[in-house]
């Protein structure tokens, strides 16, 4: 029989064999299980195009907000067309003048008044101021920017204000939107911008 001062030490000592461990027992049994998935993803159109102008110029209006439905035909964007249309009245007086000269040289080489090199030259001038109109004309149709198609508009990369070209982005943790402003939380569809 051991002594009470051997049984002290032994406690003393620490444990003798494996450390003990907590378990948690369930009765098994059959059930359907349900694997999930949770992934960060990105939607994209299956169909897209992007829509330039084939002119430069200031933006002095837009016509949409990303996510509206557009029809085929609708105006999306106007440029400035100031500077365009004073270049359209410009050949149009150009042409008027080159014109009534080759009328006339028409008329005075019937009369065998001028040389066939001044009449060619008068209606090579004509030509020439009437397709400088017919391109003013063209660049001032371009400053109206058109919905080629029915659809949905996505991404704007445009604004008429000098300025508003630039957009600061950062990916913050959920946990620290809340305390921040000027945040915006945007899902799938523009429904669902919270501002």
């Amino acid at each position: 029989m051991p002594r009470s001062d051997q049984l002290q030490q032994k406690k003393d000592a620490g444990p003798t064999g494996p450390p003990v461990v907590q378990v948690v027992a369930v009765e098994a049994r059959r059930q359907p299980v349900a694997e999930t998935l949770s992934l960060v993803g990105s939607v994209a159109a299956k169909e897209m195009v992007d829509i330039k102008s084939e002119t430069d110029g200031v933006v002095q209006e837009i016509r949409f907000q990303e996510g509206q439905r557009m029809e085929k035909g609708q105006l999306l964007v106007q440029l400035d067309e100031s500077k365009l249309a004073a270049t359209l009245a410009e050949a149009e007086a150009n042409f008027k003048l080159s014109r009534a000269n080759g009328e006339r040289a028409q008329q005075l080489y019937k009369d065998k008044l001028i040389s066939q090199q001044e009449f060619d030259q008068a209606a090579a001038t004509f030509s020439m101021t009437q397709a400088s109109l017919d391109l003013k004309k063209r660049e001032l149709k371009d400053t109206r920017i058109y919905a080629p198609f029915s659809g949905v508009v996505g991404a704007r990369y445009v604004s008429p204000r000098p300025g508003d070209q630039q957009e600061h982005h950062a990916d913050l943790p959920d946990r620290f939107r809340s305390g921040c402003r000027g945040v915006q939380r945007a899902g799938a569809f523009p429904e669902s911008i919270a501002r």
